[in-house]
């Protein structure tokens, strides 16, 4: 799964990396979003669900993608009560088609949320006991670049029908090789950027999705063991990333 993520790189970087065709969009883009959320631009740590992230919503085939603030954890459009997001900050690929609260998401609400890691937490049987402890992991490329993370989105406007909510989950597929010892589950990340691209194109017809969704292959992440810290939501900081 993916309960926790990271985005200290500056999003214009990341936007560049990606897409650097789109540049001069992304810099006029980026100071436009800037004036509206500063506090989504800084440094962050350790995002946890309910807070509000950064994600590229699809435009039409031929325009680059938009950048969006929306709250993590999918709170579907008939849902009368926030508190549905908590159990829905994740999709599994292998069942988008087949749940209702995403399957009609698939063709018009695609996204990609902005990270660049994210943690997971192994558990470790205790010596001489049926406990079992939680180690925190911080997972990213190894070499620090941008990690594009597919999700869905939706609007609800029942909640408050003054004000729409938009909110938006990370779709998980099979963890690598590698990273099955630490936890089964990992994000579905777009790796190239032609995956990216397809993933947000309106044209892109979604019986070609899976296409886009599998594993991370072996090699491709680096994990490393970080201080519990991380677990409380209310920190945030570097620290959370040195390796213990």
């Amino acid at each position: 799964m993916c309960g926790r993520f990271t985005l200290k790189t500056p999003v214009l970087d990341w936007l560049i990396s990606f897409l650097p065709e789109h540049s001069k969009h992304w810099e006029r883009l980026v100071t436009e979003f800037q004036a509206r959320h500063p506090e989504l631009l800084v440094p962050r740590y350790n995002i946890a669900p309910s807070q509000t992230i950064v994600v590229l919503t699809q435009s039409p085939h031929g325009e680059p993608p938009q950048l969006a603030s929306m709250r993590w954890g999918l709170i579907p459009s008939w849902s009368d009560s926030p508190n549905i997001a908590f159990k829905m900050i994740n999709a599994r690929s292998e069942t988008l088609g087949e749940k209702p609260s995403f399957r009609g998401l698939l063709r018009s609400h695609r996204c990609v949320v902005v990270a660049d890691g994210y943690y997971e937490w192994q558990r470790i049987p205790v010596a001489g006991s049926q406990r079992e402890q939680k180690h925190p992991h911080w997972i990213h490329r190894p070499d620090g670049g941008p990690l594009a993370m597919a999700g869905l989105w939706t609007t609800n406007r029942k909640i408050h029908r003054a004000e729409e909510i938009r909110s938006v989950t990370v779709i998980t597929a099979d963890a690598n090789e590698e990273l099955q010892p630490i936890h089964d589950r990992m994000p579905s990340f777009l790796r190239e950027p032609v995956a990216l691209q397809q993933w947000l194109d309106l044209d892109f017809l979604s019986d070609e999705i899976p296409s886009l969704l599998g594993t991370s292959p072996t090699g491709s992440l680096a994990a490393v063991p970080v201080g519990s810290e991380v677990n409380s939501p209310r920190n945030d900081g570097p620290q959370l990333l040195v390796q213990v």
